[in-house]
């Protein structure tokens, strides 16, 4: 609401309440899904990243339609990891955080850029073939890990990733590579 004042009374002005219409935000431009190949159908493209990380809940994925942009959210007490792939050549992270280290490294034949503080990585971005990509780590993580997800995801095999970090496939609890 705003307030408007009307003509002065005897050296006094009088204030009357004017309604202001209710603002509109943006739409939410995110659509949830259940299960990734629904995303991916969505999306109109794949998308390979780690299946499940030890210590967080169920991934949530997302599409962005208008922006041609899938995103996998991986959440716990702590931490929120984002993996995001789109069809465009920007920076599709959404992170405009401002980081003392940024490196850019070779990742079999791949640019990827990693940004965080401290010796600890918030941020990892790259593009290849048309796609841009991000990892987002509100915790971060070290720079052997981002280094071995990145290069899993430029391949798209996560064979290596799985068993680097976290051994042969058996039924143990799995250790949560992020910390």
């Amino acid at each position: 609401n705003t307030t408007k004042a009307s003509e002065p009374v005897s050296g006094r002005q009088t204030f009357t309440s004017v309604a202001t219409p209710p603002s509109v935000g943006m739409p939410n431009p995110w659509k949830d899904f259940e299960k990734l190949k629904e995303a991916v159908k969505e999306a109109g493209f794949n998308f390979v990243f780690p299946g499940a990380i030890a210590g967080y809940k169920k991934p949530i994925f997302r599409v962005n339609k208008s922006e041609e942009t899938v995103e996998v959210i991986f959440k716990n007490d702590t931490d929120e990891i984002r993996f995001r792939k789109g069809h465009t050549t920007k920076d599709i992270s959404g992170d405009s955080g401002d980081y003392k280290e940024v490196n850019t490294v070779d990742v079999n034949g791949t640019e990827v850029t990693f940004k965080g503080n401290d010796k600890i990585i918030h941020l990892a971005t790259w593009t290849k073939d048309g796609y841009s990509y991000s990892i987002t780590s509100t915790e971060g993580f070290e720079e052997a890990t981002a280094k071995l997800i990145t290069k899993c995801m430029v391949s798209e095999d996560l064979t290596e990733w799985e068993s680097a970090i976290w051994g042969p496939e058996d039924n143990v609890d799995m250790p949560n590579p992020w910390s």
